[in-house]
């Protein structure tokens, strides 16, 4: 297969029809062996107007979408370039071409290796790779002249915006998850000017920052309509609690602490870990002190059986929530499972295994949380500012 041909075909029929200018950009292009940059089972396709699967859930972009990013970058080959996601190593190699440096940060260390052995082959000597999280930059190395990012996220981090110097480029796609736009950032005297290019769709961005999701007044307000919700449920009125009721609320301050006092959704890994910790020990704890009116309590006791189901059960459900979400960002949705849902099952488990009735306050308990659920939900407005 003459891949130099190809190569050929692809600029004449891909990038120079749409625009595409730089005599630079272009010739980089037709020099650069894309083919070495997928399996070699794919190799046929690598010319192809299309974005390729490199495993790991990741894709090597479309030849035009690198082509024009890379032309949006201005390169002159004095600069040093900061790329968030490595893949395959491809922009990084096509930057390598037109600039002095390139840094490049990869989280997934397998495809990080494959594509560090693939540039030291082909002979680049100015490409330094590392594994990290990329929505953390490269401190160590900043300021950069450009920064690239190769993965969409619903805003650029601010770690990574401070990373670049004066008169730099940033480059983004940014968006929700199906749908994003090529947004350039271009600093002068420290001042930020944003133009917005052509729409794309990436892989999402994964990292600690891009979790963080500034939320609005009155989502806080639903959290704390909801945290004296569980209060009142807990207590029912005797204003006493076992220690599953304690431990409830202690985790749910947690949560509504962090949101209520600094405005933003915490990162996936934190509620996740969080609530499925509470989830166990509060099921469990809330049925150990159920039975402590003259019951005898032993691991394979059925209630406590059906409560260990229950948490397996919903730690299940909230993963594959956050999995699916758009981005993996928490959701005002994700809030009110952990303020609602979880907690009000574990309370009126332990009420029933206790033969207890809910009084009224325990009622207005119940209320407030769902009001809070129901204030915390996104406006349609909100939902598209992304």
């Amino acid at each position: 297969m003459d891949f130099n041909a190809l190569r050929e075909h692809m600029v004449r029929t891909q990038l120079i029809p749409r625009g595409l200018k730089d005599e630079r950009v272009l010739d980089t292009m037709r020099k650069v062996p894309r083919h070495l940059f997928v399996d070699e089972s794919m190799q046929y396709r690598a010319y192809d107007d299309m974005a390729l699967s490199i495993g790991e859930g990741q894709t090597i972009s479309q030849p035009y979408m690198v082509a024009v990013m890379t032309e949006l970058l201005e390169l002159n080959g004095s600069e040093k370039v900061l790329e968030i996601g490595t893949g395959s190593g491809y922009q990084a190699a096509i930057l390598a071409e037109l600039a002095r440096e390139v840094y490049s940060v990869e989280r997934i260390a397998r495809l990080a290796r494959l594509a560090e052995e693939r540039l030291q082959g082909i002979g680049y000597r100015n490409i330094h790779i590392k594994v990290d999280d990329g929505t953390l930059g490269w401190m160590q190395e900043a300021p950069f002249d450009r920064i690239i990012i190769t993965a969409a996220a619903p805003k650029v981090p601010e770690p990574r915006a401070g990373q670049l110097s004066d008169d730099g480029i940033l480059l983004a796609p940014v968006g929700d998850r199906f749908s994003q736009q090529l947004i350039k950032m271009i600093k002068k005297r420290g001042t930020i000017r944003e133009e917005f290019h052509t729409l794309c769709v990436f892989v999402p961005l994964i990292g600690f920052l891009v979790f963080k999701q500034s939320i609005s007044g009155n989502v806080r307000w639903g959290v704390l309509l909801a945290t004296i919700g569980l209060f009142l449920l807990c207590t029912n009125g005797t204003w006493t609690m076992n220690y599953g009721d304690l431990l409830t609320i202690l985790c749910a301050l947690c949560v509504a602490w962090h949101i209520i006092f600094t405005g933003e959704f915490a990162p996936v890994s934190d509620i996740y870990w969080l609530t499925t910790v509470q989830i166990g020990i509060v099921a469990l704890l809330s049925t150990l002190a159920a039975q402590w009116g003259g019951h005898s309590v032993f691991l394979w006791h059925p209630e406590i059986l059906w409560a260990l189901v229950i948490c397996v059960l919903f730690a299940t459900v909230f993963a594959f929530l956050v999995q699916t979400s758009a981005q993996r960002v928490i959701s005002p949705s994700h809030i009110a499972l952990i303020f609602c849902t979880e907690p009000v099952f574990a309370v009126l488990y332990a009420y029933w295994a206790a033969h207890e009735r809910l009084g009224s306050y325990g009622m207005m308990g119940a209320i407030l949380i769902l009001a809070g659920m129901v204030i915390s939900q996104p406006t349609t407005s909100q939902k598209n500012s992304n």
